[in-house]
């Protein structure tokens, strides 16, 4: 019986970031309560709480409670509608821009892993159309070409944020 109830609270701290009605601060020092005597090398689960720690501390409000997907999903809506009211109210001016690169990468030119042209993380292909497929990358957001990438048009620049992982086309829709 003792066993039980020991296994039962051994772990309280995930229990009350399931809940929803912590804040970040509870949490953490209910973690680190359980974390203090224990060994946090590998299978110890310390790792993966320091990660929940490290994005939770930048997705809270302020009150210190974690922002949930609802709350985020209306201020998007609000975001977008006041961007709409801003585009129907606002002068639209047109540039005359150019590409000034850079247009290629050449290794001696660079001293680390990234020459600055940009990074892509994924890609996907459409099965049904050679020339149309989409690429993302982390902070570039989602990019599409319907013509082998002479022209490219962004899906995203409505979100507010996004870590792009991976993309597929249907091959249906």
């Amino acid at each position: 019986m003792f066993l039980c109830y020991f296994v039962s609270n051994a772990q309280k701290y995930k229990e009350m970031i399931n809940s929803s009605s912590y804040s970040v601060n509870e949490i953490v020092e209910e973690a680190n309560l359980y974390f203090k005597d224990r060994d946090k090398g590998r299978g110890s689960g310390y790792k993966q709480f320091k990660r929940w720690e490290y994005h939770a501390n930048r997705n809270m409000d302020e009150n210190g409670f974690i922002i949930s997907s609802y709350q985020n999903q209306k201020e998007l809506e609000r975001y977008i509608s006041m961007k709409s009211f801003m585009r129907k109210s606002s002068t639209t001016y047109e540039g005359n821009w150019q590409e000034l690169g850079p247009n290629d990468w050449d290794n001696s030119n660079t001293r680390g892993w990234n020459p600055g042209i940009g990074r892509i993380h994924t890609i996907s292909f459409d099965d049904n159309d050679a020339n149309h497929f989409i690429v993302g990358s982390d902070s570039g957001g989602i990019w599409e070409t319907f013509d082998y990438g002479s022209s490219w048009d962004v899906l995203t620049d409505d979100y507010t944020r996004l870590d792009v992982r991976s993309l597929l086309i249907s091959p249906q829709n």
